[in-house]
């Protein structure tokens, strides 16, 4: 799953593959989000590690996940994420390798973020000074919910891309068939609804969802130009 025609700033980069580690802060609960892009002129087909280390004066631990992906000039992939529970003074290490044939590393990129005080609002943390565009985070548990985020994404990608605002797709734990899903742009919850089996439901559930989202940017938007009249 990739995103189209984002801006990167201070990136890491080797042969034009760039990356970019995002960090979502949720009281002592931390997203690691690490992205790709393919700024070379020429489809690429990667292998990418991610390596997750957490280290801290008690104890320690580290997780790695794998995995493949074709690559159109421009592309930013969303790679694999993982959530770490940390504590005050413990650091995360995130490492991103990039291999062409397998074997051929061709990009490596390494980034620390520590736990300094415990805050329970929700922040987006970013080791890079430029907001880009476009981001959609998937915070789903179930299939139900990741099937209402693809739709959602893929959808928001052709409409929003430009947005430099999060939005987040959330969802809270299942109650027998159906699930509770959130859209959120920035901290302001713009739907809700439950989600329920079955394409035609969901398709509609995305449409409102959409919509909702048009409303809230446009509104966004007539206010920051009421404020450049005044």
């Amino acid at each position: 799953m990739c995103f189209s025609n984002l801006s990167f700033a201070q990136v890491e980069a080797t042969n034009e593959i760039q990356s970019k580690v995002l960090f979502q802060l949720v009281e002592q609960n931390v997203r690691v989000q690490p992205l790709l892009r393919n700024a070379t002129p020429f489809v690429k087909g990667l292998t990418y590690v991610v390596l997750v280390e957490k280290s801290g004066d008690t104890n320690s631990s580290s997780a790695s996940k794998r995995g493949r992906l074709v690559m159109q000039p421009g592309d930013i992939a969303n790679l694999s994420a993982s959530t770490q529970n940390l504590l005050k003074g413990e650091k995360l290490t995130v490492d991103i390798l990039v291999y062409e044939k397998d074997t051929i590393l061709i990009h490596q990129n390494s980034k620390e973020y520590q736990l300094k005080e415990v805050n329970s609002q929700r922040e987006a943390v970013n080791f890079f000074d430029e907001r880009i565009s476009g981001i959609v985070i998937d915070n789903t548990k179930t299939k139900l919910g990741n099937d209402f985020y693809n739709e959602y994404y893929n959808r928001y990608q052709q409409l929003y891309k430009d947005n430099k605002e999060t939005a987040y797709v959330e969802e809270t734990p299942p109650i027998g068939r159906t699930t509770l899903v959130t859209v959120k742009i920035g901290n302001r919850e713009v739907f809700k609804a439950r989600t329920q089996p079955g394409y035609d439901y969901l398709d509609n559930l995305v449409k409102q969802a959409l919509a909702r989202t048009e409303l809230y940017l446009k509104t966004q938007k007539n206010n920051i130009n009421s404020l450049k009249i005044y």
